[in-house]
């Protein structure tokens, strides 16, 4: 992602809006998340790969899809469409109240 790995695990941890019904329940894990950077950067095929329920899968994939702007991977200066998973780890005890 543009600014790179460490910018963007802050990104998700700062913008991420826990969901409800997620917080109502005490939630508490991570999710994973899969889906293909083209070789124009747009990512595509989301899938879950492992998730909680209540919400948090569909935040995540919210997102990956509104930050920051992805570059495809190259292989001897081509791009190549490419599989890339994100983790996040819920837990209600890391919020705001």
């Amino acid at each position: 992602p543009a600014g790179g790995i460490d910018n963007f695990n802050n990104y998700l941890e700062k913008n991420m809006r826990y969901p409800k019904e997620a917080r109502k329940r005490n939630i508490n894990g991570k999710v994973t998340v899969e889906f293909n950077v083209t070789t124009s950067g747009n990512l595509i095929g989301f899938k879950v790969v492992r998730g909680l329920g209540y919400g948090c899968s569909e935040e995540l994939i919210r997102l990956v899809k509104d930050g920051p702007a992805w570059t495809p991977s190259f292989r001897d200066k081509t791009p190549f469409e490419s599989a890339v998973r994100v983790k996040l780890k819920f837990d209600p005890n890391r919020i705001e109240k």
